[in-house]
């Protein structure tokens, strides 16, 4: 398994990860699964035998809020799902429109740092 990021850098078309992602999706629904937010980095992509995609969550699990409604009320955990899966896709889709590379990849991919996460400017990544 590889994270999307590492997909989408080594040329996986993000069309081709769609069916997959929706399967996670309906399975967060599902069992009303609140996440934080879903990151390409958090996400890791594999290649079934059939070819199909799999995708699975490794890292970001739980309701984030002190008081967890949420993860409560399913109403308001499906509406926070949703939200969450549409967000995480629409920065999938401008990560292949920056048209990533495998030395993107490998620039990026030690520059987490200690809770530290793509995106966040109030703290610098560590390399």
């Amino acid at each position: 398994a590889r994270s999307i990021r590492q997909a989408l850098c080594e040329g996986v078309p993000l069309a081709d990860l769609r069916p997959a992602f929706d399967r996670f999706g309906d399975f967060l629904l599902r069992h009303n699964i609140v996440t934080r937010a879903l990151l390409d980095h958090n996400l890791v992509a594999q290649r079934e035998p059939d070819g199909a995609w799999s995708i699975f969550l490794v890292d970001g699990y739980g309701d984030p809020a002190f008081v967890p409604v949420a993860s409560l009320l399913r109403p308001v955990g499906q509406k926070r799902i949703r939200r969450r899966l549409d967000d995480a896709w629409r920065r999938f889709e401008e990560l292949e429109r920056s048209n990533p590379s495998r030395s993107d990849w490998d620039a990026s991919r030690w520059s987490q740092g200690f809770l530290t996460h793509r995106g966040d400017a109030s703290r610098p990544a560590q390399r």
